[in-house]
């Protein structure tokens, strides 16, 4: 009996949901940048303000309800893949099936446990996946070391200017709008990611069916 799930509705919400924030973190990074340059007066004088602050405001909005989205729709299809291989007996996997979800919002262990499961979904599903072609694990580690490095980036831009002023200074929206525009490597990196294990993923899952229905002929006749 197939004991797995299906998954690719999953990967293809995860995916929009990703693309759609990749879009909208570009756009506000744009707008923000572009506001800081030419109009920096609509940052802190409401009598001043254009066409283009009322937009940075909706983008920004935007940027923060597309990203709590894609994490929700990402670590849903993420577990649901463990889940999946975990199941398909014949790998050996390094955590339980429900770390992939859990390993994301733990502190210090979602500096490494996330990446460690990334990449044993990705070189498992590579094993058991019917007419596949090995890949490199490189684009995996470059996704994964690009994400933490925005965040350190960010985290120190924050503080940094957190002990100035304000955070609302013409030089922090400047060197924010650069960390979103940076933050847009990692997520083509994991749309790519998502496709490819998806792909490897549906194959196995639809295999798995197919063996099914042949077993359940052979067993009636």
């Amino acid at each position: 009996m197939n004991e797995l799930k299906p998954n690719f509705q999953r990967a293809q919400w995860a995916t929009y949901c990703l693309f759609a924030h990749v879009v909208v973190l570009f756009v506000f990074s744009y707008l923000s940048l572009k506001l800081t340059t030419s109009a920096p007066e609509q940052l802190f004088d409401e009598e001043r303000r254009g066409t283009l602050y009322p937009l940075y405001v909706i983008f920004s909005i935007l940027n923060l309800v597309t990203f709590v989205v894609t994490v929700i729709t990402f670590v849903m299809w993420f577990r649901r893949s463990y889940f999946n291989l975990h199941k398909s007996y014949e790998v050996v996997l390094s955590f339980p099936e429900q770390w992939a979800a859990v390993c994301w919002f733990v502190p210090f262990i979602n500096f490494y446990r996330p990446y460690v499961i990334a990449k044993e979904i990705w070189k498992k599903y590579q094993q058991i996946a019917p007419s596949t072609t090995s890949k490199s694990t490189a684009i995996v580690t470059f996704w994964w070391f690009s994400w933490i490095f925005y965040n350190l980036v960010n985290y120190c831009c924050s503080m940094i200017f957190g002990m100035g002023t304000a955070l609302n200074t013409v030089e922090s929206e400047q060197v924010f709008a650069f960390c979103g525009f940076m933050n847009i490597v990692p997520g083509v990196l994991l749309l790519h990611y998502i496709k490819q294990v998806s792909n490897w993923e549906q194959r196995y899952y639809l295999a798995n069916s197919e063996r099914d229905v042949i077993e359940h002929f052979d067993a009636q006749e």
